[in-house]
């Protein structure tokens, strides 16, 4: 939706390598609803594994291998990323067969007695197992080509022990034209580029073109053909073993946090053990017995499992006109509510039209057919009031008008609801957050466990973020001191709390009918393309598209 503007690549995606940590909730779930879902949810899903798992270290400290998991087993995690019948190819394994190639002979016999780990069979086998994964990966590519009669745009390679952390952006935001990757656990790549990238290296070596060099590692193999694919370290990418005895646990310096401000936990030392190898579901379904499947919580909070979950009140307030904008109110689900994976209440505070009372009645919108932007949030009545009258807040702020007094009279009522809801509920809220209710979220949120929301953070006016302690001192105000209020509102300042400007965050206001094309331009200024590489779209080139001049961003 967010990205209508543009062409959609057709995109092969292929989960390949050894089983190991397939069949865990947090990967293959990750790798469904952070890749799949939010960069190609039409993409076509091939998987090429092994079922059963081999070390490519004969060291002891990393010796420790995964239980086998039964073909089955393996197939429902398939099947559930989208991959049909034909497109999935369970191998026994543990090892790929190797090449039997006559120069290769002598090679072979001084590797079988070394221990070194790059010196060993083991790492020989390992790259058998890497290239032989990749190349078919390539054939089932290819023989869906063949099938479809065309060529897909796009190949996607994730090796299947991967848990995607973060919700990848969509698919615009990204310059597909041009090969990208993450070590050798993931690659993105124009499809006239993949033949190359990935058959290559299997032709040279099953082919007896060359050796592995004894004291040579994987990636020194293939680095020829990899040479000019850009590493980018951004993407949300993290191999996912046990936190076990003798497994490898120590590529947590890949792990990032990207548009984190300088309070935000460190993404090596407090994010990746408990995101991945320690994170409560980095198991298969069969080890949480008591866990229905309805009850599989989304990625997006799995991923902060390890992390208490935090009760957030959010609060959209404005014109409720604007939630006539599909965009605007599925973005708000997808990218924000879903993606932040907390406990989350969400609340309105709106000026309506002429026959919604003031109590909040939601029916009176049905006519406009707003109704069911509120059903797709979950905002019950009881979180709800919307005014008849545009002028309440000029009254209530001892008639003064203008767009700050109404910002402070909408933020009031939005504590009282919060406030309310607290009273009915007998709970307190950890977390309040007050939006614009016409703001576009043009590529998800992270999840919560990535942010500190001990501290106070905003984005221009659009929306605050703060602790519930500190919001309500910060927007808890009376009519009486509404003046003040509205005088200190823009200043970056609020009731003596300073909020960070934390420019990271993807939302953008698209204004109301009469307003939107002369704030377009205004708010693009704050558009951003977090974590992008040097080939990437620039925001400038995006803003426009994802937002105000998008074929859903149109009122109904």
């Amino acid at each position: 939706m967010l990205c209508s503007g543009f062409k959609a690549p057709e995109v092969a995606l292929c989960v390949h390598g050894t089983a190991r940590s397939f069949a865990h909730l947090v990967v293959y779930r990750s790798q469904k609803e952070h890749l799949i879902d939010a960069f190609a949810p039409s993409a076509t899903v091939f998987v090429h594994i092994t079922r059963k798992d081999a070390r490519g270290d004969p060291n002891f400290q990393y010796s420790a291998v995964f239980e086998e998991f039964s073909d089955s087993e393996l197939r429902t995690a398939a099947q559930y990323m989208g991959a049909r019948v034909n497109h999935i190819r369970i191998l026994e394994g543990p090892n790929a067969a190797l090449p039997q190639c006559p120069n290769y002979a002598e090679n072979y016999e001084k590797r079988k007695p070394a221990t070194g780990h790059v010196e060993s069979m083991a790492h020989l086998y390992s790259l058998a197992g890497q290239l032989s994964h990749r190349e078919g990966c390539m054939e089932l590519i290819r023989g869906e080509e063949t099938a479809i009669s065309r060529k897909f745009d796009v190949v996607i390679m994730v090796r299947a022990d991967i848990t995607v952390y973060f919700s990848f952006k969509p698919f615009c935001m990204y310059g597909v034209g041009k090969p990208r990757r993450v070590r050798d656990w993931f690659y993105l790549a124009p499809r006239d580029s993949a033949d190359f990238l990935f058959s290559g290296p299997y032709r040279r070596f099953y082919d007896c073109q060359q050796e592995l060099r004894i004291g040579g590692n994987v990636d020194e193999y293939i680095n020829p053909f990899i040479q000019d694919v850009t590493e980018d370290g951004n993407l949300p990418i993290m191999i996912t073993r046990l936190d076990l005895p003798r497994f490898p646990n120590n590529m947590c310096d890949r792990f990032r946090n990207p548009g984190a401000l300088n309070f935000d936990p460190n993404p090596q030392d407090q994010l990746c053990g408990p995101m991945t190898y320690q994170n409560h579901f980095n198991k298969p379904t069969k080890a949480l017995p008591d866990l229905e499947v309805s009850a599989i919580p989304l990625a997006s909070r799995m991923v902060c499992s390890k992390f208490q979950t935090p009760k957030i009140a959010v609060c959209l307030y404005g014109d409720a006109e604007v939630w006539g904008n599909t965009l605007v109110h599925r973005s708000q689900k997808r990218n924000f509510i879903d993606a932040l994976g907390a406990d989350i209440s969400v609340f309105l505070h709106a000026i309506g039209p002429s026959g919604a009372s003031a109590a909040g009645d939601l029916e009176a919108l049905t006519g406009q057919n707003l109704s069911k932007a509120t059903h797709l949030l979950g905002i019950e009545k009881r979180r709800a009031r919307i005014s008849s009258d545009p002028n309440e807040y000029v009254h209530w702020c001892m008639d003064k008008g203008g767009a700050a007094a109404r910002t402070v009279w909408h933020h009031e009522g939005c504590m009282q609801l919060v406030s309310d809801e607290e009273h009915r509920s007998q709970f307190s809220y950890d977390v309040v957050i007050l939006a614009r209710a016409d703001l576009v979220v043009y590529e998800p949120f992270k999840p919560f466990c990535m942010y500190d929301l001990k501290r106070p953070r905003r984005l221009s006016d659009w929306l605050f973020l703060a602790p519930k302690q500190d919001a309500q001192r910060s927007f808890h105000t009376s009519s009486e001191d509404c003046h003040a209020k509205a005088t200190q509102a823009d200043s970056g300042t609020t009731s003596g709390l300073e909020y960070i400007e934390d420019r990271s965050l993807p939302v953008m206001p698209v204004g109301t009918i009469g307003e939107q094309a002369s704030s377009s331009a205004r708010s693009c200024e704050s558009f951003s393309n977090v974590g992008a590489v040097h080939f990437d779209p620039k925001p400038e080139e995006l803003c426009t598209s994802m937002t105000t001049a998008n074929e859903f961003g149109k009122f109904l």
